[in-house]
């Protein structure tokens, strides 16, 4: 089902000041994959998603997004090539109302088309319809991951960038969370997920990608990562 690589990571190290946070992590998504990117707490799955979107600078390694290099790009600029991150605190704007947030982020993706609109995600997520005119900041933390997520599908990305959507979330919501993701997976859409959820990435995820110290140790499809016990008992049990 998936196409040619879209998103390609070779070789990236990363910092925060003097603490090396990944150690030459490869990576690669390819076109119409959900790809779950799992490890422990720690183990540089956000720091990954923060410097493929230029948010922490890749001191070595190459990025590349549909074959054009994103390597010291500044987020602006991976935005416009194509990368949509929902980030782990989400950051909306929660003074302003729900669908100002949507129309702050409406932009054509990088063919021109505008896929996502607002009534279209309004349809994926009816409890924004209905919260349209109030204050973001008086959303639930599961309505507020839903904004952050339609905002981004607002930049009609060719890639959506998932950091930790099921975190601190009721089941409930996180069951809601999963039925969009695996939406995404109906329709196409390509999708990198953080997660230390286990059981969320295996049941949205085509493929897998393990990360462990900053390093990635395994790649390959959700079947093949549920026969490999080795890999989940020395990166991912504690």
């Amino acid at each position: 089902m998936s196409g040619q690589p879209l998103l390609t990571v070779k070789g990236i190290d990363a910092f925060y000041g003097t603490s090396q946070a990944l150690f030459g992590l490869d990576l690669e998504v390819r076109a119409g994959q959900v790809m779950a990117l799992i490890g422990r707490n720690g183990a540089g799955k956000s720091t990954t998603m923060r410097a493929l979107m230029g948010l922490v600078p890749a001191a070595a390694g190459e990025i590349a997004l549909a074959g054009r290099t994103l390597s010291g790009a500044p987020p602006y600029i991976a935005a416009r090539r194509g990368l949509g991150y929902v980030p782990e605190d989400r950051q909306i704007f929660t003074a302003h109302t729900v669908e100002e947030n949507l129309e702050i982020a409406e932009k054509p993706g990088t063919d021109g088309r505008r896929f996502w609109t607002i009534q279209g995600v309004y349809d994926l997520f009816p409890i924004l319809r209905e919260r349209r005119h109030g204050a973001a900041g008086r959303l639930s933390g599961g309505e507020q991951q839903m904004l952050a997520i339609a905002r981004t599908l607002m930049g009609n990305p060719d890639i959506l960038l998932l950091d930790e959507p099921s975190e601190g979330l009721a089941p409930i919501i996180v069951d809601q969370i999963a039925e969009v993701v695996l939406s995404f997976r109906r329709a196409g859409l390509t999708v990198l997920l953080a997660e230390q959820n286990m059981h969320f990435c295996l049941r949205v995820a085509t493929d897998v990608t393990v990360i462990s110290k900053g390093v990635s140790v395994f790649r390959g499809d959700v079947e093949a990562f549920r026969a490999n016990d080795d890999v989940k008992r020395h990166h991912l049990t504690a």
